[in-house]
């Protein structure tokens, strides 16, 4: 994106906004940090686990893999007598 670009951008509101440039360190740094929020944020709802109703209808499904269950009827589209 140019800088030309930036003139024409617009936040929510409709408001023109301008962003500011900033040099390749605090860029790298906000990317850090960022990177740190988003992987803190995804280790804590690992910790969450699941629920235990979750983990009964994977149960339920991994038991009705053996079975034999009917194939799905294909529909054709044509005739209509």
């Amino acid at each position: 994106m140019s800088p030309s670009d930036w003139q024409t951008m617009r936040d929510e509101s409709g408001i023109s906004r301008h962003p500011k440039l900033v040099d390749a360190d605090t860029a790298r740094s906000r990317q850090q940090l960022i990177g740190q929020r988003l992987r803190d944020l995804y280790d804590g709802v690992l910790e969450e686990g699941v629920p235990d109703a979750f983990e009964d209808l994977l149960a339920a499904l991994d038991g009705e893999e053996g079975t034999d269950a009917p194939a799905p009827v294909a529909k054709t589209g044509g005739d209509h007598d």
